[in-house]
This record gives C-alpha cells, sequence and structure tokens, in this order.
C-alpha cells in the first residue's frame, strides 16, 4: 500500500485542491484508496479570510478515517467498517467505507503512533494507496509516510524568489543516507566504526544547543556515528557545524529519526545551510526512516484584504511554476492546469 502525504506549507497554497485531485483521479481509475488526514480539515468557509474552502468530494468505494463527530456533518452515504482504538477532541477515529458520494470533513489521528495504527487498519483491506492530509505545523504525525507532495503558492508569499528558495530548502533536507537503527531509542549515541557505544545522553524532549555542548564532550576521534533521536533546533545544529570544523577525524554520520525533524528545526532555509555546513566539515546526514518528496504542486491564489474584506487575487502562474521547477529536481504541478491532476497522479502511482 502506498502512503503518500500532502503537506501544505501555509494555509491556502492548495493542500485541499491537489488532494481532491488525486482523490478524483483514483475515482475516475475506479482504484481502491483510502484517505485520512492530521488533526482537522474540511471546513467550508475559511475561518480567517471568509474566502470559500474546497470541500473534499469522496466516491463511493473510497474507505475514509475521521472523527466521529465528523460523520454527523457528512452528505456521503457511508458504511461503518471499524471503530478504531485512536481518538481526538472530536471523538474516536472510525474506519467507514463511502456508500454513495458526498462531501466529508476529515479530522485523522492526531500523533505518529495513532497514525501509524490506523494505517495498518486501512492497509489490512487490502487498498493500493492512502493519502493522508496534512501541513508543517502537523508534520511531525506525518514521518510514518514514504512520499510526500508539498503544496506552496502565494498564501504563503507573493514573492516568486523566496518560494522557490523555501521549496530547494525542503527538498534538500530530504535528501539523506537511510540509516537502519533501533525503531524506539530511549537515548542519544555514540558509535565507533565498529558499532560499539563509546557515549550516551540521556535523551529530553528536545536537543538544544545545550545538548550540543554535552554531545561534544563525549565525542572521541573515534566515534563514526552520532543518533539524536528526539526533535533538534537550528541553533543545536549551527552550533554542531561551527565546531565541525575544528573535528579530527572527518568521516562522522549525523542520524536523525526522519526528515519531518530537520523541517521542525527552523527556518528551511536556515536550516539547510546549517546542514549542508555540517556536510562541507566532514558530517554525513542520515535518517533511520527514509521518506521521498514525490512532487510539488503550486498555487497562484492569495486572499487579498481590500477595504477590510478578503477577496481571490493571483500571481503570474506561469512563473511560479517555471521558477520553482527550475529549483527542485523534482516535478512541479499548478493543480488547476489542464492534465495536471492525471500526471501528478500518474507519477505518484504509475
Amino acid at each position: 500500500m502506498h502512503i503518500i502525504g500532502i503537506v501544505g506549507t501555509a494555509k491556502n497554497t492548495g493542500k485541499t485542491t491537489t488532494l481532491a485531485a488525486l482523490i478524483d483521479e483514483a475515482g475516475r481509475r475506479r482504484a481502491r484508496i483510502g484517505v485520512t488526514g492530521i488533526g482537522y480539515d474540511g471546513e467550508e468557509i475559511d475561518t480567517i479570510t471568509g474566502l470559500p474552502k474546497p470541500r473534499l468530494m469522496l466516491q463511493a468505494g473510497t474507505i475514509v478515517a475521521t472523527s466521529e463527530q465528523c460523520l454527523l456533518a457528512t452528505s456521503a452515504g457511508y458504511a461503518v467498517i471499524k471503530e478504531t482504538d485512536a481518538r481526538t477532541a472530536l471523538g474516536r477515529v472510525v474506519i467507514v467505507e463511502i456508500l454513495t458520494p458526498g462531501l466529508m470533513v476529515l479530522a485523522g489521528p492526531n500523533t505518529k503512533r495513532l497514525l501509524s495504527v490506523v494505517l495498518d487498519d486501512m492497509e489490512a483491506l487490502g487498498l493500493g494507496a492512502v493519502f493522508v492530509d496534512g501541513s508543517l505545523n502537523r508534520i511531525a504525525a506525518m514521518s510514518v509516510v514514504e512520499t510526500m507532495v508539498f503544496t506552496t503558492g502565494a498564501s504563503h508569499s507573493t514573492e516568486i524568489s523566496f518560494l522557490s528558495e523555501e521549496a530547494h530548502a525542503i527538498r534538500g533536507m530530504f535528501i539523506g543516507a537511510e540509516c537502519a537503527g533501533d525503531p524506539f531509542p530511549q537515548r542519544i549515541t555514540v558509535t565507533d566504526t565498529s558499532g560499539v557505544e563509546t557515549g550516551t545522553l540521556a535523551l529530553r524532549s528536545l536537543f538544544d544547543a545545550e545538548d550540543t555542548s554535552r554531545l561534544l564532550a563525549v565525542l572521541t576521534d573515534t566515534a563514526a556515528r552520532i543518533d539524536i533521536p528526539n526533535m533538534v533546533t537550528l541553533e543545536a545544529l549551527e552550533c554542531l557545524a561551527l565546531h565541525a570544523a575544528s573535528l579530527k577525524p572527518k568521516g562522522r554520520t549525523l542520524v536523525l529519526a526522519d526528515p519531518t525533524i530537520a523541517l521542525l528545526a527552523g527556518e528551511p532555509r536556515a536550516t539547510l545551510r546549517a546542514m549542508r555546513a555540517l556536510s562541507a566539515h566532514g558530517f554525513t546526514i542520515g535518517y533511520r526512516h527514509s521518506i521521498t518528496v514525490g512532487a510539488m504542486t503550486v498555487n497562484p491564489f492569495y486572499p487579498s484584504q481590500r477595504d477590510h474584506v478578503f477577496v481571490p487575487a493571483y500571481i503570474d502562474g506561469d512563473t511560479l511554476l517555471r521558477t520553482v521547477s527550475g529549483a527542485v529536481d523534482v516535478p512541479v504541478f499548478n493543480i488547476k492546469d489542464n492534465g495536471a491532476a492525471v500526471a501528478l497522479y500518474e507519477h505518484l502511482m504509475p
């Protein structure tokens, strides 16, 4: 089963539109798919701008994992397949099959552990793929997916150069060596070339600049691999990069849990600079769980405020698509273009 996360870099960048296009294309092909989301999405009106938001129209045969209260607002006919052990603020997460087409609100599991459990339940139903609706501020729970599609656009910034630079940085963070290891490590470990532990640190909720100093104190000349399983701050990466220039010998590997850790460290462009500085001083960046960036989509729309009212506005879509495409090495689509949905679907699920 393909597990594909759709991640918006900001509100109104086209995440729901991209997800809806993939769902529609799957329905046209009569593919057996599932849909869920991290947290709550699918509201009819944007709560900030007051502008209409796209709703998810689900076709018969689609499998959906959402919270119980969301089912009270659906216009689709459905049958409950399973009540899971996952709970959200909107009740228990329930897996249902759509019997008659209709609109649906998604509010699925909001932690990595719960999402993993629900995805296992959905895989047992023989689905070809599950699309997971998410965003950058909820991306930690998305670390169990195998492929991500990022959406960006004018709602995030009307400066096309910024959007392309950020897209380049996000893509860059997902390039790292896959490093096997304990899937549930309980401490920060330093090992030598033969895999023998030469130092450990107690695990805290966040690896910060202070922890970098503690790490350097146990880092010997024989250290070959550093495993940091918890969240990492940008300041910690910058501090480690600053000291890396004087470390001998070179050739160490810094292993993080997955690329979402890098995305959550700080501003993407600054984080990528710190990671590249580490690489320049002999560090290889690795992940215990790798995630592929399958594609990106761009959206020229943004809400413009005029006379205290938000109205739809647009930047040049062709320039946006061309500039972001030139900044990354994955396919980029304007999902509103004719044929874009078909091309994106076929790229993700050949």
